[in-house]
């Protein structure tokens, strides 16, 4: 499972997975870890799922995000 971790003090708050920035700044840490929340869950739904055109893995985050890049493109 995918975790966001929180770095930061003060004002000042950054949301991080698997060591790249994510999300912030943040005003505050409750304002960083309500966002920190949501951005779990929507990484949770993402996943490796085949194209609907040509078939190529991609990165789908949710039943909206079927086509690759190169098929979206040719529209």
């Amino acid at each position: 499972m995918l975790h966001v971790d929180l770095r930061g003090c003060g004002a000042s708050w950054f949301a991080y997975v698997d060591g790249e920035q994510v999300g912030g700044p943040y005003h505050g840490m409750n304002t960083a870890a309500t966002a920190a929340r949501t951005l779990e869950q929507k990484l949770k739904v993402r996943k490796e799922r085949p194209c609907l055109c040509c078939g190529r893995a991609i990165m789908s985050e949710g039943p909206h995000h079927r086509l690759c890049a190169a098929c979206r493109a040719k529209g």
